[in-house]
């Protein structure tokens, strides 16, 4: 009588992914911040998953009923509020109900390309803690340092505000859902960089001389690990790429979202500081004990923010451009291997579908189809963020 099989229980894959656990305190620290994406990490209870739920849920309303209630400094502007309630709330709903599906694909790839490559237990080699947390710790510091400098020196007060300091964790949340996106792409751009290797080995290309091919050692003695000839690099490519169709699904819309509100921050807070420049009156949100206000410091804080959302939006579309252009190489070494080394006819025929398959699949991230991620966006969005604020303030009669 033959054994039977158990049945593979739901998420199983999280039971043994290594690639999760040099995540995980990434994940934690963004249920705290009211980012959800607790059920990916195996061995949490339902009761501890749903009190994270309601705990998330509750922050939700209780912030954004007292962002929306509050009147101090900045955010006593109906816009902005609203703005960064909507875009938390957004960003809640994306990560806990409609990215499940699509991480559960993405996490499942990547560990079965780690095993056919038997990479698996160098998670920390591909992708180090450190880079998130060197993020976060940069977030955190620029955070209160920039809270600190609005209390003392814009609004002119040592009276510090609970609720003022609740604007700050959208922004934290906000900030915190861009570093996990930028690992996430990093986590494919090691991968290919390996894959990158396993390429000029099957084809006996000599790496140290090309300029294109200077990646870590570390990554190239990983490559070493296993011998793999065209056929398998071929579905390794295919695989990798699902994966990277999987990232650009979940990232689409709270990318999307983050950009655009992102960018109406950015017009009003600019707007706001032209107008303050442009009037002779008091501000309405200074001290009463103050009648004097440093103009340059609310014009350091307005741009400090500004190039803060423009830096956090370059990061992602520099790793994908470097992703793309690892592809690019790739490319370049099958077309010199068809038309320098003589193949027989089978395969010839294998690296041609290898090179058809490369041509098609470039790795690029494009968000619901309609927004490229590459090194034009960032200035695309400052192009934007100008030309509107200069309609903004033309016609801030009508708005105000």
């Amino acid at each position: 009588m033959s054994a039977q099989v158990p049945p593979l229980k739901r998420n199983n894959y999280l039971q043994t992914s290594n690639i999760i656990q040099q995540m995980k305190y990434l994940i934690i620290l963004e249920t705290l911040f009211g980012i959800n994406r607790l059920y990916i990490i195996s061995g949490y209870r339902k009761w501890i998953l749903w009190l994270s739920y309601i705990y998330d849920v509750t922050l939700h309303f209780l912030v954004g009923f007292l962002i929306i209630i509050n009147t101090f400094g900045v955010i006593n502007q109906h816009f902005y509020k609203i703005t960064t309630v909507v875009e938390y709330f957004l960003l809640f709903c994306s990560a806990l109900l409609l990215q499940r599906h699509k991480l559960s694909n993405f996490f499942t790839r990547l560990q079965t390309f780690d095993e056919n490559l038997n990479i698996s237990t160098e998670v920390s080699i591909l992708c180090p803690k450190r880079w998130y947390l060197y993020g976060l710790g940069v977030l955190i510091v620029y955070s209160v340092l920039e809270n600190l400098y609005s209390v003392l020196f814009v609004f002119q007060t040592h009276d510090f505000s609970l609720l003022a300091d609740l604007n700050y964790l959208p922004v934290m949340a906000h900030d915190m859902e861009m570093v996990l996106f930028c690992y996430f792409l990093i986590t494919i751009l090691q991968r290919l960089s390996i894959l990158k290797a396993h390429v000029a080995k099957v084809f006996s290309i000599n790496t140290k001389d090309r300029i294109d091919c200077e990646d870590s050692s570390k990554l190239e003695d990983l490559s070493k690990r296993v011998n793999l000839n065209v056929s398998s690099v071929h579905r390794l490519y295919d695989l990798l790429h699902k994966c990277s169709e999987d990232l650009n699904s979940v990232m689409s819309l709270s990318m999307i979202v983050m950009t655009v509100t992102s960018g109406l921050s950015t017009i009003v807070i600019l707007k706001n500081t032209i107008k303050l420049f442009q009037s002779t009156t008091t501000p309405p949100y200074l001290n009463a004990k103050h009648q004097l206000i440093s103009r340059q410091a609310i014009l350091i804080f307005s741009i400090g923010r500004s190039l803060k959302y423009i830096l956090m939006l370059t990061f992602p579309c520099y790793i994908s451009n470097k992703t793309q252009v690892q592809v690019s190489v790739i490319r370049t070494m099958i077309y010199d291997t068809l038309n320098s080394i003589q193949l027989d006819k089978v395969e010839r025929r294998k690296v041609k579908a290898f090179f058809q398959l490369v041509c098609e699949n470039k790795y690029a991230y494009a968000l619901y189809g309609i927004v490229n991620l590459d090194m034009l966006l960032p200035l695309s969005y400052s192009s934007l963020c100008t030309t509107y604020l200069i309609i903004v303030v033309q016609f801030s009669k009508l708005f105000d």
